[in-house]
């Protein structure tokens, strides 16, 4: 629901560090978590214009990236065969797709990104304020609400 904060909880990056998400919180800044699949054609090609800020096809989210104005958090939820991402799952999509202001998170049993905030297919792409309240995702007229979203700002 708009509003609603966030889920709370430390997820491992790229690097094997624990990243508490809400270290984002209180910056001035929107923050656009990604929930991802491996696996996933359109996660890849998202992934990509955002790591190389390439691709119109995606509105002004690539840019806003590059220039720091809104935070972008990859959380992968499952590998390619399916199951828990890994560190090494997590350091492969970076080596794939690097971008130094991108944190690639593994979702986890505890916190359950996907279970909690997966909505209709992949990318589930959702956003929110500084203050980590949800301010938009897919909805049942437009699955790139988020991307719409982030356009505006």
């Amino acid at each position: 629901n708009v509003g609603a904060l966030m889920l709370r909880d430390e997820l491992m990056d790229q690097n094997g560090d624990m990243v508490d998400l809400y270290d984002f919180a209180g910056q001035g800044k929107y923050i656009v978590l990604v929930i991802t699949a491996m696996w996933s054609g359109p996660d890849q090609m998202l992934a990509d214009a955002i790591a190389f800020n390439n691709n119109s096809s995606f509105g002004t989210a690539p840019q806003k990236v590059a220039d720091g104005d809104i935070y972008w958090i990859n959380i992968m939820d499952v590998d390619i065969s399916g199951n828990q991402a890994s560190l090494t799952d997590l350091q492969d999509w970076y080596a794939n797709y690097p971008n130094p202001l991108v944190p690639v998170l593994a979702d986890n049993i505890s916190a359950d990104f996907a279970g909690l905030y997966f909505d209709t297919g992949w990318p589930t792409i959702l956003v929110f304020d500084e203050n980590m309240q949800f301010v938009t995702g897919p909805t049942s007229t437009d699955f790139w609400a988020a991307l719409t979203f982030v356009d505006t700002l």
